[in-house]
């Protein structure tokens, strides 16, 4: 825990993986906490930043996989709005255009469904992917 922010869900499987007993995991769970080696609020902000900055996620993929580790919704929803609303935008519609001219093809229905499974694969929100959709000609 002192190299990397670590989930409490992360810490508990790893632990029970180790053999602990519900009450040494107790234990040193508690005592990670008190000693705030473990902190939901601050992986969870640790982990949006990671997952947007260097692998470029969508909201909706960090959310789930924070989800999956047993964060908090509070705490999820305040980690994701520390991402910048214009640049997130700026680069989901940059991701679109690189798919669409990657998938150009006769068939513009065909193109539209591909751009959105894409997207949607990368984490980012429907409601926008057919927005963009919409404002380059798409039908939905």
């Amino acid at each position: 825990c002192a190299d990397a922010e670590r989930s409490l869900h992360d810490v508990t499987q790893k632990l029970q993986s180790w053999g602990a007993s519900p009450d040494e995991l107790e234990s040193i769970i508690n005592s990670l906490l008190a000693e705030k080696f473990l902190d939901e609020a601050r992986y969870a902000k640790s982990y949006v930043s990671d997952k947007w900055n260097l692998d470029r996620w969508g909201k909706v993929k960090i959310e789930n996989t924070l989800r999956q580790k047993n964060i908090d919704e509070a705490i999820i929803h305040k980690a994701l709005d520390t991402i910048d609303e214009s640049e997130y935008e700026q680069e989901m519609h940059e991701v679109l255009r690189k798919k669409y001219k990657e998938v150009k093809s006769e068939n513009k229905s065909d193109d539209a469904r591909r751009i959105m499974m894409f997207a949607q694969s990368r984490g980012f929100e429907a409601e926008r992917i057919e927005e963009w959709l919409s404002k380059e000609g798409f039908e939905i």
